[in-house]
């Protein structure tokens, strides 16, 4: 188990992969670096329905990528409706050395990273009034809110970045290995993204 997290050691196996599935991040990649001026930060606001696992944990891992590479993008997430930042889903990041504090301690708790504690993370509606509400870039990471926001006010672009729910393993003995493997999974497709954000940057 990780005790320091590491993302060119955990999440840089570039070769899991599919080729399909990187010529869509490459179409991702290629259009927020279009918009990258260096000047007015990125926007990415990452939506599923309950954002409680898949939503919030692209989230934090966004956060963590941009700030390894350097790179103007803030990045935002939320549900067709609120519910909380999934306990298990919170672990399954703590494993991989990523440190959080916990406030507002209730349903819906916050939670602050313990290197960027100016940041709460926590489960909120998309069109919140924590989040952007023009001109950012949505990614819809579960089927259900892709059906159900076909169009997201306010949002440049609208990319499906769909991802399987690691909750069908919820109260199984596979519980705590499948949601580190959605970790490794989205980090690794997400750390794709920013490694061609930043190759794009150094050539220019």
């Amino acid at each position: 188990m990780a005790t320091t997290f590491d993302l060119n050691v955990q999440l840089s196996d570039f070769s899991i992969i599919s080729r399909a599935r990187k010529a869509l991040l490459l179409l991702i990649a290629n259009n927020l670096n279009s918009d990258i001026s260096f000047s007015d930060p990125v926007r990415l606001l990452f939506i599923c329905t309950h954002n409680s696992r898949r939503s919030l944990l692209a989230e934090v891992l966004s956060d963590l990528l941009a700030k390894h590479y350097d790179l103007p993008i803030e990045s935002y997430s939320g549900g067709t409706e609120a519910t909380a930042f999934n306990s298990q889903m919170v672990r399954a990041l703590e494993s991989f050395g990523i440190e959080f504090t916990t406030q507002d301690v209730q349903e819906n708790p916050s939670y602050c990273l313990i290197n960027q504690p100016e940041k709460k993370y926590f489960s909120k509606r998309f069109d919140d009034a924590a989040n952007p509400n023009r001109t950012f870039f949505a990614f819809m990471v579960c089927d259900q809110a892709d059906e159900s926001c076909p169009v997201v006010p306010g949002a440049k672009y609208r990319f499906p970045l769909k991802y399987k729910d690691p909750k069908v393993y919820d109260d199984t003995s596979q519980s705590a290995e499948m949601y580190r493997n959605k970790v490794i999974e989205v980090g690794t497709e997400l750390n794709f993204i920013f490694h061609m954000l930043h190759k794009y940057r150094l050539s220019n």
